[in-house]
């Protein structure tokens, strides 16, 4: 039987966590994005790490107290953690020894031993440290578009791209859409203004409408992992997306276009860009994400630059059952119900339509 440790390291011990888990292995793993995203959002962030032999797994949560949920016992204040996206348990050394039931009788210990009642992870779909996850408890959300930009762009437009991505790319040269990396303030400013008319136009939820200093961390923070890719036509920014990058996989993460350049397609451009920066620089993916529903127009757009799709699956555990019943009985009463039924994860953590605004949270 191999020993088995667990700690967990905050964002104060930034050159441990920068150590194990470096931005170059994992963009949204990495400290610098934990402290960039955490401080957004309110949130504290603490890297699990978990040893056993030669086995080494990090996995990066943020932290939220059920005190902000309004009805939850004050006497009595609970925790439930979740990952950033595209994370999951991160495999830094493996051993034969440390399989699934050793993993998950750690990993619940450890969550146990905080008084963390529920746990949700957003997983990578190529991370090898989902081999460790009990497989009762990963549940499919949705497929995500990818593209293997070792092929080069060529054989991609050849092989890949659908004919409207090709005679899109094509219109964006014709009306003269110049494509290039961000490299001022005022270039981020530009970004933000696209960005934030996006989200208005969109009716995204509040918790994409980011400030202009959230897109500044990254720029000056994380500036050889994350690049701000800008559209313009006659000087006039009319499009930018924020790719984020680590030593595999570019991320397509934040951006919009402007309404009234929509059909002259910088969007098609700017992702062309991205994969023959990614071919240059030896990515091996362009992960473009999924849509909203299946199949529709933002999967269709993506979809038309590649093939390849991934399943995108999410890790659901509760590790203090009673308290979590608990929470649920709280919920009920504050909403008048005499049940809580939602696919939603944590459940306690769902608003029934109809009320205000939901409640911050990484369920489905």
């Amino acid at each position: 039987m191999v020993e088995v440790s667990s700690r967990f390291c905050t964002t104060a011990d930034l050159s441990e966590w920068k150590i194990l888990v470096p931005p170059t292995r994992s963009f949204f793993g990495s400290v610098e994005f934990a402290c960039i995203a955490g401080c957004q959002a309110g949130y504290s962030a603490q890297l699990l790490v978990i040893e056993a032999g030669a086995a080494l797994v990090a996995i990066p949560f943020f932290f939220r107290s059920t005190a902000g949920l309004g009805f939850a016992d004050s006497a009595d204040l609970l925790t439930d953690v979740f990952t950033p996206e595209f994370t999951g348990p991160i495999l830094i050394s493996s051993d034969p020894s440390f399989g699934r039931k050793e993993f998950h009788a750690a990993l619940d210990q450890a969550l146990r031993e905080q008084k963390i009642v529920a746990e949700f992870m957003h997983l990578h779909p190529w991370a090898e440290g989902n081999e460790l996850l009990d497989i009762e408890r990963v549940l499919y959300n949705r497929d995500i578009v990818w593209v293997d930009v070792s092929l080069g762009p060529e054989r991609l437009w050849n092989e890949h791209f659908v004919y409207a991505c090709r005679k899109n790319i094509k219109r964006a040269e014709r009306e003269g859409i110049h494509v290039f990396e961000a490299n001022s303030v005022d270039h981020i400013r530009e970004f933000h203004r696209i960005y934030s008319a996006t989200m208005v136009r969109t009716n995204a939820l509040p918790q994409y409408h980011f400030p202009l200093e959230y897109f500044l961390r990254f720029f000056h923070e994380m500036p050889g992992h994350a690049r701000f890719t800008m559209a313009e036509r006659n000087g006039q920014i009319v499009g930018a997306i924020l790719y984020t990058y680590d030593d595999d996989n570019i991320y397509s993460y934040l951006g919009g276009a402007d309404e009234e350049f929509q059909q002259m397609r910088p969007s098609n451009a700017i992702v062309f860009d991205a994969i023959r920066w990614g071919y240059e620089h030896g990515r091996k993916r362009l992960i473009l994400g999924g849509g909203y529903r299946p199949d529709d127009g933002i999967f269709r757009f993506k979809s038309s630059f590649s093939k390849n799709t991934a399943p995108f699956s999410t890790y659901r555990d509760i590790h203090l059952p009673e308290d979590y019943g608990a929470l649920e009985a709280q919920w009920c009463r504050h909403y008048n119900r005499d049940q809580l039924v939602t696919e939603y994860f944590p459940s306690y953590r769902w608003i029934p339509t109809g009320d205000s605004a939901p409640l911050p949270s990484s369920g489905t």
